[in-house]
This record gives C-alpha cells, sequence and structure tokens, in this order.
C-alpha cells in the first residue's frame, strides 16, 4: 500500500512537473529586482517559472535581434518596443505599458542640500545623465535641467544608460546623478542617498512598455504573464512599491 502510494505521488509529480513551463523573460536591469519579486508570485499562482535575465533595454534587443529566444521583453522606455513591432519581432496586439517610471535626485554628497538647490547651489559638481537622445531617463533629466536652469554642458557626463549614470555616482566620478527612482534602495548599499523625488510635472512621462515576442516558445504563457503583471493586486502593489507609477489605463 505505501509502495503503492509513493508511486501514486511520483507519478502526479511527474505530471505536474511536466505541465510545468518556463517563460524567458528580458528585463531593463531598473526593473529587475521588482519583477524577481512578481516571479515567485505567478509561479505560485500558475506553476509555471518566469526565467528573469537583465541588461539594459540595448544589450537585450541586440540580443532578440541576434535570435535568442526570449518569450517576453519589459524595457525601460516605449521607443524600442514599439521598433521591434515595427521589425516584426513582436507577437500581434503585443505591445503594452506596464509602468511609469519616476525620476530621482541621488548623490553621495552628505552635505548636500535636499530639493533642487543641490543642482542650483553646487555650480561646478558633475552631474549624470543617461544620453538624453536614446533614453527616456535622460530625456526627462533634461528637461528637468532646463526648467531650473543648470545649462553648463561641462558639468554634464552622459551615460549611455540609467543604470552607468548611477554607476558614476557611486564610484565618485560624477556628484550628482539624474537616474531612476527605482535604483534609490540599491544606493543605500553603496552610500547614496536620495536628494529629491522630482515631481512627474517636471518632464515628460517615462513611459515603460513590454512585448510579447513572436517566435517565442511560450506566447500564450507569456500573454498570461502580462495579464498577471498588469492586474494581479499583489503584483501591482510591487510595482508601486519598487520606484513607479501604475500606468492609467490598465
Amino acid at each position: 500500500m505505501v509502495r503503492l502510494l509513493s508511486v501514486l505521488l511520483l507519478t502526479t509529480a511527474t505530471a505536474m512537473s511536466a505541465r510545468a513551463e518556463t517563460l524567458r523573460v528580458a528585463v531593463a536591469s531598473p526593473f529587475a529586482p521588482t519583477l524577481r519579486q512578481v516571479a515567485p508570485l505567478f509561479e505560485a499562482a500558475t506553476g509555471h517559472h518566469p526565467l528573469v535575465d537583465a541588461a539594459s533595454t540595448g544589450t537585450l534587443v541586440a540580443r532578440i535581434a541576434k535570435g535568442v529566444p526570449f518569450d517576453l521583453l519589459l524595457a525601460d522606455d516605449a521607443a524600442r518596443p514599439f521598433e521591434l513591432e515595427r521589425r516584426g519581432f513582436a507577437a500581434p496586439g503585443g505591445r503594452f505599458t506596464y509602468a511609469l517610471g519616476r525620476l530621482a535626485l541621488v548623490s553621495r554628497r552628505r552635505d548636500a542640500p535636499p530639493g533642487p538647490s543641490a543642482l542650483t547651489d553646487d555650480r561646478e559638481g558633475k552631474i549624470a545623465l543617461p544620453d538624453p537622445g536614446a533614453a527616456p531617463y535622460g530625456e526627462a533629466g533634461r528637461e528637468v535641467l532646463v526648467r531650473l536652469g543648470v545649462g553648463d554642458p561641462a558639468r554634464l557626463v552622459v551615460t549611455k544608460n540609467v543604470a552607468t549614470a548611477f554607476r558614476l555616482v557611486a564610484t565618485g566620478e560624477a556628484r550628482y546623478g539624474l537616474v531612476a527612482a527605482a535604483l534609490v534602495p540599491q544606493g543605500e548599499k553603496e552610500g547614496i542617498g536620495l536628494l529629491w523625488d522630482i515631481p512627474d510635472t517636471m518632464h515628460p512621462p517615462i513611459i515603460q512598455q513590454g512585448v510579447v515576442l513572436k517566435g517565442g516558445k511560450q506566447e500564450a504563457l507569456a500573454r498570461r504573464f502580462v495579464d498577471f503583471l498588469l492586474h494581479d493586486p499583489a503584483a501591482m502593489k510591487l510595482i508601486a512599491g519598487g520606484g513607479y507609477h501604475l500606468p492609467p489605463a490598465r
């Protein structure tokens, strides 16, 4: 009897394992910590495991173009998901907005005043800024600097992406950084403090979109994950608590 029960349990477990599927999710690095909290919730609810691969959006798009078999991309902008759709990499109706980014001013300076005066009073400190022509956080940061009248190009250290801007603050190569608010918790480990949670009214919306990829092995599962990400209350709470706003149209 015991042996029969063991066989039944093993058979059931094997069947469940066979039905479980792995979803390959490419995600922009700043959103990765939030996604890694959402992933086990999805697995607990569905039995399917999201495998998270984090890098800069540009790096991930290049991998997709070379044929790396991701099922889903979560970018930190809207331009590159749109471009993937235009080039035929997106599944029909597979592009969506999952978050609105928040911009933050950070620094390692202990004596820096909070708020915009950190930038306006200090006329020499270098400011790390993602490339405004390639990164939405950079475009937003440039708009903030224009509004504040901080226009000396010699003060700007333009970086490839928001993660690099953050690293320059960590290494001391820049005194200030205009970065994703999602990186602020990481800054505590690096000795970086939040100086200013920049109001959304000071810059264009930072729209972060994702795209279900055509040709992925798990397109149906990817769409199921997107629905979970956009509508599950616990997932939405994690996104809001991870340094983002939820998009108005869910």
